[in-house]
């Protein structure tokens, strides 16, 4: 699944996202404006969280189709993230 994660720095107030495919290779993260470091431990959680979510796929199972008529072959779920707020409201 690609998706992307914003994220906004206050020291300097900029926003920068990032997406699993990129982010699985770095070995560190800080804001490509001010260069302010985001905590390694927090990193780790972040990057873990990234390759994992990267490996659900969209639709279950991946090969199924809108148009089969075998039921095995049908689509049995489909995954999407969305934002939510602070009290768990879909954004």
């Amino acid at each position: 699944m690609d998706f992307k994660v914003e994220i906004t720095c206050h020291n300097c107030k900029c926003k920068f996202q990032l997406r699993p495919v990129w982010f699985a290779e770095q070995d560190d993260l800080s804001c490509p404006n001010c260069g302010k470091e985001i905590d390694e431990d927090v990193f780790l959680h972040l990057k873990s969280g990234l390759k994992e979510l990267a490996l659900v796929p969209t639709i279950f199972p991946e090969n199924a189709s809108v148009f089969s008529a075998e039921k095995e072959n049908q689509i049995q779920f489909t995954f999407d993230i969305k934002e939510c707020d602070i009290l768990g409201n879909e954004t």
